[in-house]
């Protein structure tokens, strides 16, 4: 029995992706390809199955915080899902499995990783899409705040830095590079032009035939409008990303308040985040300039290689920076937009 496992990037298509495997699991599984997926009532799934290899160090995010107190009883309910999987398996016997979880892009302990799924299959296979980091730290962005981060909160460009190069040259190590399937980000690096058509193609490489996914789905945990991630971003303000003690109808709330601003029909056509200014653009690619460039020496990255930073970007303090970021998201939030929001947000139909 061979595993692909699709390990991210995160805000690189995984929602996408674990909708589409969702909704095709059945049409799969007659092809004998099982894309399982980890039960729902107790956290995201993709968090669940990566919840085995965190340490208590990682604190709880707000949707954890509804069934969990400590990381402990997290990792209690990720050891019986797991369980639950070797069962499964057991049972169905299928030819290739597929799992996904942006989550394990993070988690350094690929030892441990494949010591759980090693026992588990023939062959592993890793699959991991990645994003230019300038265009994934706007969606980046747009995801922590819906969050909770606060203003201050707010990764700085000249301080966020991508380790996910070191994670995949982990696999690679382990495994072997022909295990590990790096592909890019982009309508142009997509088979057929498509991220869902491109994963179909992944899975029927690994399984060694072709295969079909005939249900398509729409794109899933799309960013929101700026004005409603910008209003979001101030409502934070009031809003502890990791409390401790019980904010369990809070989280549920504001849980609700950032789908009704999804879902809003006035807010559809409203423009998302604009691409952050050259400043903000060169800082991320400098701080991920090793990963850019070993993304680049890849298969992938030869046929369409990220951009690398430029070679002189001046040092600028962390206040600098953050008007910089303030001085880009502000002008995005125009009083007519915001009116059509705070209606959104307090909306009881």
């Amino acid at each position: 029995m061979r595993l692909l496992l699709h390990i991210g990037a995160p805000k690189a298509g995984s929602s996408s992706i674990q909708s589409a495997l969702i909704a095709n699991a059945q049409a799969l599984r007659e092809q004998g390809v099982m894309a399982w997926t980890a039960p729902s009532d107790k956290g995201p799934p993709p968090l669940t199955l990566a919840n085995r290899f965190k340490t208590d160090e990682r604190p709880l995010r707000p949707r954890e915080r509804l069934h969990f107190t400590n990381r402990q009883q997290a990792r209690d309910w990720s050891l019986q899902v797991w369980a639950q999987l070797a069962r499964d398996l057991a049972v169905q016997r299928p030819e290739l499995t597929v799992l996904s979880s942006e989550a394990f892009l993070n988690i350094g302990a690929v030892p441990k990783v494949l010591e759980v799924l090693e026992p588990l299959f023939s062959e592993v296979h890793i699959l991991v899409y990645i994003r230019d980091p300038v265009d994934q730290y706007r969606s980046t962005l747009d995801q922590r705040i819906r969050d909770g981060d606060r203003f201050a909160d707010l990764p700085l460009p000249h301080l966020t830095i991508s380790h996910w190069h070191k994670i995949v040259q982990r696999y690679c190590k382990l495994l072997g590079p022909e295990r590990v399937i790096m592909r890019g980000f982009h309508r142009q690096a997509f088979i057929g032009g498509d991220l869902i058509a491109d994963l179909t193609a992944q899975i029927g490489a690994v399984l060694g035939r072709e295969v079909v996914m005939p249900t398509e789905v729409a794109a899933a945990n799309e960013s929101l409008c700026a004005p409603a991630t910008l209003w979001l971003l101030a409502a934070n303000e009031a809003f502890v990303r990791f409390a401790t003690g019980d904010d369990s109808e809070l989280i549920r709330r504001r849980l609700l308040l950032v789908r009704r601003l999804a879902a809003a029909p006035a807010l559809q056509d409203l423009p998302k985040l604009t691409p952050p200014p050259a400043l903000i653009a060169e800082l991320l690619r400098q701080n991920h300039a090793a990963a850019i460039a070993f993304f680049n020496n890849s298969e992938a990255g030869k046929r369409h290689p990220l951009r690398m930073p430029a070679p002189d970007i001046a040092t600028l303090d962390d206040n600098t920076i953050r008007a910089a970021l303030r001085d880009w998201l502000m002008p995005q939030a125009n009083p007519d937009d915001l009116r059509n929001v705070l209606e959104a947000a307090i909306a009881t139909g």
